[in-house]
């Protein structure tokens, strides 16, 4: 019997299973950061945000590899996967400042759940989307809940506040880039090139003692237990950020 043309294709899922199967990659992408985000906040004082940058970018880049055994990593929109890749690695060092200057992780979770707002509001002038009635609705009910957790005037509002807030302009800028190098690059490639581009930076960072505790040089080889947490957390975040890409292909 031949297929119609509304039919679905066999092998392709409706737009509605897409979406599902879409977020629950990303919740599962979200649940596993989180364990990696708890690790380097632990092991920071220790080792230091190049040292993080570092550890993070040699044990991502080798595990997306690995993942992907080795195909399909080199990028075909070159410049953008690069840009992309740099700002999230800025992204991710002005965290790491935050976290070892002993700004909380619930409290930096407070502040960077303004970039899903931030997001809708860009991908208007980025992607050209149109954002409907109800998701403006969502917009604002959504901003009064970041409000809520900030909490204007209290004793969150300092300086690292400050800084993650220029950090979740920039996290909302690479996720919809993410959004723009789905349609030429596979998942692998995107995150394997963020990966990768923690070393140079991570490299940069290392000169720099002021963003050390006490001005001290970071130890980029502590105990054994902390070795393995940092493999765990490259590992993490190699295996989150693949599940981050795929939901927009």
């Amino acid at each position: 019997m031949p297929r119609l043309r509304n039919d679905p294709i066999p092998g392709r899922s409706t737009s509605g299973e897409a979406a599902v199967r879409g977020i629950a990659l990303a919740s599962l992408g979200y649940f596993i950061i989180t364990g990696a985000d708890a690790a380097v906040k632990y092991a920071l004082p220790e080792i230091g945000v190049a040292g993080a940058m570092l550890w993070r970018g040699v044990v991502g880049a080798a595990a997306v590899a690995l993942i992907a055994r080795g195909r399909g990593l080199w990028p075909r929109n070159t410049r953008l996967v690069l840009g992309r890749s740099f700002l999230h690695c800025s992204v991710s060092a002005l965290w790491y400042v935050v976290w070892l200057a002993g700004l909380g992780l619930a409290d930096s979770y407070a502040v960077a759940a303004a970039a899903p707002l931030l997001m809708t509001l860009l991908a208007i002038p980025m992607l050209g989307e149109a954002v409907g009635w109800r998701r403006w609705i969502s917009c604002l009910l959504g901003f009064s809940g970041v409000l809520f957790m900030l909490q204007p005037g209290g004793d969150l509002w300092r300086w690292e506040v400050a800084v993650l807030l220029v950090a979740v302009v920039g996290v909302a800028v690479s996720r919809i880039w993410t959004r723009t190098l789905a349609s030429t690059d596979t998942a692998a490639t995107i995150a394997f090139w963020l990966m990768l581009m923690h070393i140079p930076l991570g490299l940069a960072l290392l000169p720099v003692t002021a963003l050390w505790p006490e001005g001290r040089a970071p130890n980029l080889f502590p105990s054994w237990p902390l070795l393995l947490l940092l493999v765990f957390f490259g590992v993490s975040n190699a295996v989150a950020h693949l599940l981050f890409a795929r939901p927009m292909r």
